[in-house]
């Protein structure tokens, strides 16, 4: 056996200061850098302002789908009623050109 005791290296340490020096956020736990701090609330506050807007955008498109849907509801039932009404206007025309013409004929017929 060997009575050497080797270094422990405690690699955590060592990638978490070679991390800092590149610029990278510290994931230790520790406060991020002001400019690093900075950078982020402004890129999400930007993404935050194209989420709102994109939202906003997708509101207005599905009202207008709903209001377009509901107009086109309202006309379908105002056209079925239509086609009732024009139906039975048809169909009493058509009865009562028959019911003329049945009478005139009665009339013309003699007694016997």
């Amino acid at each position: 056996m060997s009575d050497e005791i080797e270094p422990q290296v405690d690699e955590e340490i060592i990638k978490t200061e070679d991390t800092a020096e590149l610029g990278a956020p510290d994931m230790s736990g520790g406060e991020p850098s002001s400019e690093q701090s900075e950078e982020t609330v402004e890129s999400m506050a930007e993404r935050l302002i194209a989420i709102e807007a994109e939202k906003a955008a997708l509101k207005d498109q599905l009202l207008r789908s709903m209001a377009e849907l509901e107009n086109v509801r309202k006309r379908s039932e105002r056209k079925i009623a239509d086609e009732r009404v024009y139906a039975v206007e048809k169909f009493s025309r058509d009865l009562l050109g028959v019911a003329d013409n049945l009478a005139h004929a009665l009339t013309a017929l003699s007694d016997e």
